[in-house]
C-alpha cells in the first residue's frame, strides 16, 4: 500500500498507477476509497473505450453502478465498434431495470452487427432480469445454434427449468454433453437436472460418472448417497461416509449421513450427525423431521414431538411434511 501511495503522489493522473491504487484498496477491503479512485480514473480516461470498459467492471465491483453506467456510455460513444462495452452497458441497463432501453440497444446492436451471436445471448440475459424465462431460453437457443458453447448450453437449460419446461431443457442439454463429455460444469447441471426432473436412474448414472472424475467433491458424493438411498442400494452409507470425510461441517452432508443411518436402523448413531446438521441450518424443516424420526425410533417421544413441531411450524415446503404430521399424530399420546 505504501508503494501504491508513493506512486499515486508522484503520478496522480496516470491511469495505470490509479488502477494499481484502486486494486490495492479493493484488496484491503476499502470499497469507498476504491470507488473514489475509479471515479477519478473515469474522468482521466478520456474517450478510450478499452480503458473505460475495464474501469466500469471495477466500478461495478465497488457498487458504483451509476459511475459504471456513465463510463460505459462514454466508451460506446467513443467507439461504437467496441461490442463488449455495448454488451456490458445493455446488461447494466437491465440490472437497473431499464428494460426498454436495454431492448433498444440490443436492436441497434443487431443492426450494426447482424452476424454477431452475442446479441441473442445478451437478449437472453435481459429476459432473465425481466423474469421472462421462456423468451430467455429461446434467445439462448438461437445464440447457441450460431455459436455453441458450454455457457450458452447451461444458460438455456436453466432458463427452460425456470420456465417450467425442464424436460425440454434436459433434452437440449443431453446432446451437448454427448458431444462434449469432459464438460464437467454442464454435466453437473445435467445430473442435478435429472434429479429435479424425477429421472433418478439417469441422475445416478451421471453422478457415478462425476464421482469418478471428481473424487474430492463432497456435493457429488452427497447427491449420489441420496440417490442410492432412494433406490435401496446398500452402497448409500459408504458413499455418505465418503462425503462426510470430505466435508464434515456441511449441513446437507451431515443430514444425509444421519438420515441414511436412521433408515438403516442406526438411529442412536445418527443423532450426532442430525443434531450437528440442525445447529448449522436450524431453519431447514426436513432436518428437524429426520431428527424427530430418529428420536421416535429410540422412544424419546417428548424430544421427537418437539422436533416434529419445529419442522411443521416452518413455512418452508419440504417433501416429508405429510409424514411428519402423521408421525406426530401417532406419538402425541406416548
Amino acid at each position: 500500500r505504501e508503494i501504491a501511495n508513493l506512486l499515486e503522489a508522484s503520478n496522480p493522473e496516470v491511469l495505470t498507477v490509479l488502477m494499481a491504487v484502486g486494486r490495492v484498496q479493493l484488496a484491503e477491503d476499502s470499497p469507498l476509497g476504491a470507488a473514489k479512485t475509479f471515479a477519478r480514473m473515469s474522468k482521466l480516461a478520456g474517450y478510450s473505450a478499452p480503458h473505460l470498459h475495464v474501469l466500469a467492471s471495477y466500478q461495478i465491483r465497488v457498487n458504483d453502478i451509476e459511475g459504471a453506467e456513465w463510463s460505459l456510455q462514454k466508451a460506446v460513444q467513443a467507439d461504437p465498434s467496441h461490442v463488449e462495452a455495448r454488451l456490458s452497458l445493455i446488461r447494466l441497463n437491465a440490472r437497473r431495470n431499464k428494460i426498454d432501453l436495454a431492448m433498444e440497444r440490443i436492436d441497434k446492436l443487431r443492426q450494426d452487427f447482424p452476424k454477431d451471436p452475442r446479441s441473442d445471448a445478451v437478449l437472453g440475459d435481459v429476459y432473465i432480469v425481466a423474469s421472462d424465462y421462456a423468451s430467455a431460453a429461446n434467445a439462448y437457443h438461437r445464440a447457441h445454434q450460431r455459436s455453441p458453447s458450454s455457457t450458452l448450453a447451461i444458460r438455456r437449460y436453466q432458463a427452460r427449468e425456470r420456465s417450467g419446461d425442464i424436460q425440454r431443457g434436459l433434452a437440449e442439454l443431453r446432446p451437448w454433453i454427448d458431444a462434449n463429455p469432459d464438460d464437467l460444469a454442464a454435466r453437473r447441471v445435467l445430473a442435478l437436472g435429472y434429479i429435479r426432473g424425477g429421472d433418478l436412474p439417469a441422475a445416478t448414472q451421471e453422478h457415478e460418472w462425476l464421482a469418478g472424475e471428481l473424487p474430492d467433491e463432497p456435493a457429488i458424493f452427497n447427491n449420489l448417497a441420496w440417490l442410492y438411498q432412494q433406490a435401496n442400494d446398500p452402497r448409500a452409507l459408504t458413499v455418505a461416509e465418503r462425503a462426510y470425510e470430505l466435508a464434515p461441517t456441511e449441513a446437507n452432508v451431515l443430514d444425509t449421513l444421519g438420515w441414511i443411518l436412521v433408515t438403516e436402523g442406526q438411529a442412536l448413531r445418527a443423532l450426532q450427525y442430525l443434531r450437528d446438521a440442525i445447529s448449522r441450518s436450524f431453519e431447514t424443516p426436513a432436518f428437524h423431521y429426520h431428527l424427530g424420526v430418529a428420536l421416535a425410533q429410540i422412544e424419546r417421544f417428548a424430544e421427537a414431538r418437539k422436533e416434529l413441531r419445529l419442522a411443521l411450524a416452518q413455512s418452508k415446503p419440504f417433501a416429508e411434511r405429510s409424514e411428519a404430521r402423521k408421525l406426530l399424530d401417532n406419538i402425541t399420546s406416548k
